[in-house]
């Protein structure tokens, strides 16, 4: 079984009375498809070996990808964008990591 933990910086994108659903959302479709054979899951390229994936979710009725690195069961949210052409998310992920 995976635990998913969402950023601060990905909770306040949400406004107030959708966050708590959002973040629901967000937990249950990850635990899903991480528990089924990474189905819709694909990895960040990136130059150098690295456990950062990708997804796409929807919420409030928009399309977003996520990005999270996945460390044993431990799945960690850290980006949301609206960006869903897979190679630009890739590049604002990459910037992402490189400022920290």
């Amino acid at each position: 079984m995976f635990r998913v933990i969402i950023s601060d910086s990905v909770k306040n994108l949400f406004s107030k009375q959708n966050r708590f659903k959002n973040i629901n959302i967000i937990k249950t479709k990850l635990t899903n498809n991480l528990n089924n054979d990474f189905y819709r899951i694909k990895p960040i390229r990136m130059n150098k070996k690295s456990h950062t994936f990708e997804m796409r979710v929807h919420l409030d009725s928009k399309n977003y990808r996520m990005a999270f690195s996945l460390n044993d069961h431990l799945a960690s949210v850290f980006y949301l964008s609206t960006t869903l052409q897979k190679k630009s998310f890739d590049k604002e992920v990459q910037k992402k990591l490189r400022k920290g």
